[in-house]
């Protein structure tokens, strides 16, 4: 996988699980029983095969992985 391609995967990545992300809290507070529970199983599982996408990425290009580990430390976030 070229370079680039890599970066892309990873920053959408990072992207798509901070938005899957938010609706833990939404539906926490907007929750409406055991049926939420069974979404936030499926958000868990998302996240999970998005972090799988990323690691095959990052696994290619390790210094991308370690580029995204220090934004994440200097600015509390991997993208933009």
């Amino acid at each position: 996988m070229d370079r680039e391609v890599a970066q892309v995967i990873a920053t959408t990545g990072a992207r798509v699980i901070t938005e899957i992300q938010r609706l833990v809290p939404f539906l926490k507070f907007h929750g409406q029983g055991p049926q939420d529970e069974a979404v936030l199983q499926v958000i868990a599982t998302a996240i999970k095969e998005v972090e799988v996408m990323q690691q095959t990425a990052f696994d290619q290009h390790p210094d991308l992985k370690a580029q995204f580990e220090a934004r994440a430390r200097k600015y509390g976030r991997s993208s933009y």
